[in-house]
């Protein structure tokens, strides 16, 4: 586990390491997590948690859309957060493990792409 008082060293250290999953707090000093988050996106496809006090809908749909995979807002229990990290970085569900699904009179199987009504 690596960690970083400001966005500058923890840009550096995401470049160096390679991190599975960065948790990120916005009120960073000098350049804040929203900025640092603009600057990873440029070249890695990391997951990142922002944590932050500001809880309004719109700060948390602005992380989101700046390419945050998840927004904890403070306070928040320790519990909920490794739920929330247990879940980026749980392995994505194999191809053969989809099932087709059922919606009114259609049957979508979206590992042979058909839609069946």
């Amino acid at each position: 586990m690596l960690s970083a008082g400001t966005a500058e060293s923890g840009l550096k250290a995401a470049r160096t390491s390679k991190p599975g999953l960065i948790i990120l707090d916005i009120m960073l000093p000098g350049i804040d997590g929203l900025e640092f988050l603009r600057l990873l996106r440029r070249e890695s496809r990391t997951p990142v948690i922002l944590l932050s006090a500001k809880r309004s809908e719109t700060d948390r749909i602005l992380g989101l859309k700046l390419g945050a995979d998840d927004y904890v807002v403070k306070p928040f229990s320790h519990g909920e957060l490794m739920a929330r990290v247990e879940a980026r970085l749980r392995p994505p569900e194999a191809p053969g493990d989809a099932r087709p699904a059922s919606i009114g009179g259609m049957t979508i199987d979206a590992e042979r792409h058909e839609v069946l009504v």
